[in-house]
């Protein structure tokens, strides 16, 4: 069924027509692109949940996606994205998921959006026709960073030497 939906909407002009969106685009036109076939690109983020033969992906296009913190990207807003139905073989593909120690994959989701899905409780989705990775994710390294170390330390040490001195004093005061 799903093999011929999707044949269906290759043989379509409106896949030939589909054009790339961002998530704030069908936030703010979400009626003009209701039921429509778009293109959606994004890191992807937090897990893959399987749901039987298909899966969840949340895939975010917000300014961390592109430019994240860990390499020089500034703080600027909120993080923004889409829960994406996809089939759970085309998941295959996906071999880094964003977080805090990981890059994830870069994808592009050929799918058609819901402005409020009736198979997922009225949610704004996208049921994924197609998912590509277009720039693979990585791990980050952990670099220690010495300097905070040795200020650690160095407060570790003089908080030791304060509990001691106050213990020894409080010793050589006789009580009233």
């Amino acid at each position: 069924m799903f093999a011929l939906a999707l044949l269906a909407l290759v043989m379509s002009p409106g896949l030939a027509s589909a054009q790339v969106v961002s998530s704030s685009e069908l936030i703010e036109n979400s009626a003009k692109f209701d039921g429509q076939v778009i293109i959606f690109r994004g890191e992807v983020v937090g897990d893959i949940l399987r749901r039987g033969e298909y899966a969840w992906i949340t895939v975010n296009d917000d300014a961390y996606s592109r430019h994240p913190v860990r390499e020089g990207g500034k703080l600027v807003g909120g993080n923004q994205g889409f829960g994406i139905w996809v089939p759970l073989e085309e998941t295959g593909e996906i071999r880094h998921i964003g977080g805090y120690r990981h890059r994830g994959d870069i994808v592009e989701i050929v799918g058609i959006f819901n402005q409020s899905c009736p198979q997922h409780g009225g949610d704004m989705d996208i049921h994924a026709l197609e998912l590509s990775v277009i720039q693979p994710g990585r791990s980050y390294q952990e670099i220690p960073n010495v300097r905070r170390a040795l200020v650690a330390l160095l407060l570790m040490v003089l908080s030791l030497t304060m509990f001691w001195l106050n213990r020894w004093k409080r010793k050589r005061t006789p009580l009233p």
